[in-house]
């Protein structure tokens, strides 16, 4: 899923008239930024179910790999001995702190190796993308986009007679990587 459409971006590229070949090439910038942001803050922005295992920390709390969590789609299974249920429709046992991917359960995550099952949704639909994320998107495919115009990708200074064109970070614009970090996921 996109969270850009070729018409939204044309329109805010301020470029409405593409050909056939430029519409394809957005599309694939499009995809490409889209990755990228995804490869640049270690997660998925996209509204997904995850099936994961985690090692139980005996503690109350832990923290799922995704988030905004938007639903746990099934109980959490802890194992122990035999196969143990949390009742996730209980708030008294189990919580979520949907905007951090923190769970809480009362009776505390059983100490162990891979024994914490976890299914849930978490991510955002295009609509609910936040809107500084969204903002450093268009960012950054309307620099790539520039590039691609420009015929400049590889460029870093170019000059004709008296004009010097120097570009920035050759990667992601300096705006939009700030607005990434505050998504991005630092794995230790």
């Amino acid at each position: 899923m996109a969270f850009f459409t070729n018409e939204e971006i044309t329109i805010y590229l301020d470029d409405e008239n593409l050909s056939a070949n430029e519409q394809t090439t957005l599309s694939f910038i499009i995809s490409a930024c889209e990755q990228r942001m995804k490869s640049y803050c270690n997660r998925d922005f996209e509204e997904t179910t995850y099936e994961e295992t985690y090692n139980g920390n005996g503690k109350k709390y832990l923290n799922v790999n995704q988030f905004p969590v938007t639903s746990v789609v099934a109980d959490i299974v802890i194992v122990i001995d035999d196969n143990d249920a949390v009742d996730t429709t209980d708030d008294d046992i189990f919580k979520v702190n949907k905007s951090i991917g923190k769970l809480y359960c009362s009776s505390g995550f059983t100490t162990g190796f891979q024994n914490v099952d976890i299914t849930y949704k978490a991510g955002y639909v295009a609509a609910d993308l936040p809107e500084d994320l969204k903002y450093a998107l268009l960012l950054l495919i309307q620099s790539t986009w520039n590039k691609f115009k420009e015929k400049s990708s590889d460029v870093a200074e170019y000059t004709a007679g008296d004009i010097t064109k120097k570009y920035q970070y050759m990667g992601i614009p300096i705006m939009a990587r700030k607005i990434f970090d505050s998504y991005r996921m630092v794995n230790v």
